[in-house]
């Protein structure tokens, strides 16, 4: 949807659902997805989903106006209800890779939040 002359932008390869609503100045990477009932608004700054990143039923993504975009990297995954405001989500993928092959034991697989 349009706001302010500005649309949102998506990988043909992405799934939003029919229900969701992104608005204004997003950018949505290859083979992401957006589920039922999200919400997707930039109206004072960007948004920016990196490819392969699940955003689940009924989370909510906005800015902050002027300070903080909303930045998920590549592969990042909002559970359900997940309210993500100004900050950027980057995945621990790589780390948690480098982690295994040192053969130390990791309990968890979550993405890191930096404001």
């Amino acid at each position: 949807m349009q706001f302010r002359e500005k649309n949102p932008k998506g990988n043909p390869t992405a799934f939003i659902a029919q229900n969701a609503l992104v608005i204004g100045d997003v950018e949505i990477g290859p083979e992401a997805n957006i589920w039922f009932h999200c919400i997707v608004r930039r109206d004072v700054n960007y948004v920016r989903i990196g490819s392969h990143c699940n955003i689940q039923d009924a989370c909510v993504l906005h800015v902050e106006k002027d300070l903080h975009p909303l930045i998920l990297e590549d592969d990042v995954a909002l559970g359900h209800r997940v309210v993500a405001h100004g900050c950027r989500i980057k995945s621990c993928i790589k780390e948690i890779f480098y982690l295994k092959s040192l053969k130390l034991r990791v309990k968890s697989t979550t993405s890191v939040l930096t404001h």
